[in-house]
């Protein structure tokens, strides 16, 4: 039972893709506004930037974070496009920077437009850039910092997947990534998956059973990507759920998206508050009973209670007469001239 409680707790059709009042969607405006932002918290947010070099971009972005009176310590970036040549160029004031770029390589099929991650941490945080943890392949490309924050050891993931590869082979190289860090560090993986978790099919089952078996939760919980298409001489517009925050499912946090027009992707954000310890210097007080188990009294009405059940159905404990069975006997020690120091 202990187990299946476990599972339900981390099941995200039982708990995660209903109503979580973690969860919250904003304008920028509305973001702008929000009051309950705690500065001691560990604010990151993520967008696909499809091309933080296209021209006019990086004013868009600044304007952006100037607009949403910037609380973040951490932003993490998407499809950069960024090259060796165009990487010095991409800066915020107050970060600093580590970046993924995709390579020029004749023997691996790579795109030459497309991919990367870049990673911007507040000046005032002390990071390690884990280059062991650096993943740059056709289907998945990965970039990742160790920091500590509130006395524990976090990793901090930039994760993307690209379209039209094998989800099979990203689930089963991030399972790969993932399971051997779960028991050394508490995880935060930001990105843009590719993979539709509103949409119920074989690839969403099994990303989430990855998930589940590596304790981990999405924390976004509608539609990151909207977009317009042409059917039939039709516009249809899609939504789909395919920007995600992955965290340990145990983790305090509130996360939420940002409804922006930079790309056709949402912004998405977790912010993890820090948990100061109280130490109770007051004594604790402990009542208890003191019970006489020899009283007449006592041993008379449990044997009136005992003699009335069948031993049978005791042994088998028959729930119903279990639940009457410890009702009688409460009762009894409550009224059986029971003292209280």
């Amino acid at each position: 039972m202990e187990d299946l409680d476990n599972f339900n707790q981390i099941d995200p059709d039982i708990n995660h893709f209903e109503y979580n009042p973690h969860f919250e969607t904003h304008s920028i405006t509305s973001f702008s506004e929000k009051l309950n932002i705690d500065k001691k918290s560990l604010k990151i947010i993520h967008h696909n930037a499809r091309s933080l070099m296209k021209p006019g971009r990086m004013d868009e972005y600044h304007m952006y974070f100037q607009t949403l009176k910037n609380p973040f310590d951490i932003l993490v970036f998407t499809e950069t496009w960024l090259t060796n040549n165009t990487m010095g160029q991409c800066n915020f004031d107050g970060y600093q920077s580590i970046h993924l770029i995709r390579p020029t390589d004749n023997h691996i099929d790579f795109k030459l437009r497309g991919g990367g991650i870049s990673i911007f941490i507040n000046d005032s945080l002390e990071y390690k850039h884990r280059h062991d943890l650096n993943i740059m392949l056709p289907h998945m490309e990965c970039l990742f910092i160790e920091m500590k924050f509130d006395n524990q050891l976090y990793l901090i993931g930039g994760i993307y997947r690209i379209p039209k590869t094998s989800i099979n082979s990203f689930i089963d190289h991030f399972n790969k990534l993932i399971e051997p860090l779960k028991s050394t560090h508490k995880l935060i993986l930001l990105g843009d998956y590719n993979i539709d978790l509103k949409r119920n099919d074989n690839y969403k089952n099994e990303f989430e059973l990855c998930l589940q078996s590596n304790y981990l939760i999405p924390t976004i919980l509608k539609a990151t990507r909207v977009a317009t298409k042409n059917l039939n001489g039709q516009e249809i517009i899609s939504e789909t759920l395919i920007d995600n925050i992955l965290i340990n499912y145990n983790t305090n946090y509130q996360s939420g998206i940002i409804e922006s027009s930079i790309t056709d992707h949402y912004s998405i954000y977790v912010m993890l508050p820090e948990i100061t310890k109280i130490t109770n210097t007051e004594p604790d007080i402990i009542k208890y009973r003191a019970i006489n188990f020899m009283s007449q009294r006592f041993l008379t009405i449990i044997c009136v209670i005992l003699i009335s059940y069948n031993p049978y159905t005791i042994i088998m404990l028959n729930p119903p007469t279990c639940n009457t069975l410890i009702f009688l006997m409460t009762y009894t020690i409550n009224h059986s001239q029971l003292k209280i120091k």
